[in-house]
């Protein structure tokens, strides 16, 4: 099961960053549990979701309201077999990876309208800088990519973490800052952990939490996939 968990500090003045507010099951209100989920974004105060349904050979994008109701889904065409890889928002348009660039969709007809050539790399995770008009993309092995929409790239920094998703916070005081969702692994095995970096160096900036865990089940546990701030 994927599931979305959801903060807000402003309702929430008594507990830690990351505590759990509330949460819904996407594949339960997808009404289809025979895929994977890769990728979410925020856009006209929805959530959307990146999927794959296997059973059928579809590339899926799912559209929930704030409260994790159904209200839409939108199958694609990709060059990759299995779908977008990540999926973010301007403000304006979603923006889907695929193999070697971009899509830049519109929201009401669901259709291609753009292409952006994409950087060297492929990304597990994606967010956009609505201040420079940069996106950002991060993959599994702790390479940050900062490019512009012709697909140039103006900065590259390699990490040491293995990146599952990236988020863009012009909120937080002392920001703008960007947040990580990594996969972490020690002796107690595999977790998941969102990691506040400064995106001037990619380095850490001293904020960061652990998420709840649902799975309990050593063979299938809890995968880090991605995130978004709203």
């Amino acid at each position: 099961y994927w599931s979305a968990y959801i903060e807000t500090p402003e309702q929430d003045t008594l507990n830690s960053l990351g505590d759990l507010l509330a949460s819904f099951n996407a594949t339960v209100q997808s009404q289809n549990d025979d895929k994977g989920m890769n990728g979410i974004t925020f856009l006209n105060d929805k959530l959307w979701v990146n999927g794959r349904n296997y059973g059928s050979d579809q590339s899926v994008v799912y559209e929930f309201n704030k409260q994790g109701e159904l209200l839409a889904s939108h199958g694609y065409y990709a060059l990759s077999p299995l779908g977008f890889r990540s999926i973010t928002s301007d403000g304006e348009y979603l923006y889907g990876e695929d193999t070697y660039s971009i899509n830049q969709i519109d929201p009401e007809s669901f259709s291609t309208v753009g292409y952006i050539l994409k950087p060297s790399g492929s990304f597990q995770g994606m967010t956009y800088d609505p201040q420079k008009d940069h996106f950002w993309g991060g993959n599994s092995v702790g390479l940050i990519i900062e490019f512009d929409r012709d697909g140039n790239e103006i900065n590259e920094f390699i990490t040491d973490y293995s990146i599952h998703g990236l988020a863009w916070d012009q909120w937080s005081p002392g920001g703008p800052f960007l947040w990580a969702w990594i996969e972490t692994n020690d002796e107690n095995g595999s977790g998941i952990e969102a990691l506040r970096l400064d995106p001037n160096t990619c380095t850490p900036s001293g904020e960061g939490f652990l998420p709840q865990y649902f799975s309990d089940d050593p063979f299938s546990p809890d995968q880090p996939e991605d995130l978004v701030i709203t």
